[in-house]
């Protein structure tokens, strides 16, 4: 059966993608990312070329890094492998905003959330109640406390932590 996902930090098309292999198996979604690679092959993923953040409008320094690639605030992990990486400046947009926009349903079979350390605030902002996701994995790096907050707030919303694999955290939610 088809769904639909919305992959946020999908940075490249086929390599290291959370969401091909379901777009091969005819599903349809949104990739968002700034610098999107390799998508034109892709055409059932709408594209949008953004950075999602807590607050939208606002500038931030997005270091431009072929793996790590990221609100400079918010990289710990992988600092040391952006150092002297290009910065540019881009204005921050919601995910919610980005969903309307594009018509998304409500319920959403898949979410990947790979942003290199905003993810938390990225969540922490996310009308839940608007929308819902059948499954979510997020990347987290060990970077704790975040993971934890991550977990915590996950859970307050509907979604049980079903699998750790690597640095990515699996989640369902609990209605499913």
């Amino acid at each position: 059966p088809s769904g639909y996902f919305v992959d946020v930090g999908c940075h490249h098309g086929t390599h290291w993608s959370n969401t091909y292999s379901l777009e091969q198996n005819g599903w349809k979604g949104i990739g968002i990312d700034p610098f999107p690679l390799f998508f034109d092959i892709r055409p059932n993923t709408v594209v949008e070329k953004a950075i999602v953040y807590d607050v939208a409008g606002i500038d931030v320094d997005f270091v431009l890094c072929e793996e790590y690639s990221g609100i400079v605030d918010d990289i710990i992990l992988h600092k040391n492998k952006t150092t002297g990486k290009p910065i540019e400046k881009l204005k921050t947009q919601l995910l919610a905003d980005i969903l309307d926009k594009h018509n998304a349903p409500n319920f959403i079979e898949y979410l990947s959330l790979d942003t290199e350390g905003s993810e938390y605030k990225i969540l922490s902002t996310f009308p839940f109640d608007k929308y819902s996701f059948g499954c979510i994995t997020i990347e987290h790096n060990f970077e704790e406390p975040r993971r934890q907050q991550m977990r915590e707030l996950l859970s307050e919303k509907g979604y049980k932590l079903c699998q750790e694999a690597q640095w990515d955290d699996w989640f369902i939610f609990k209605n499913i």
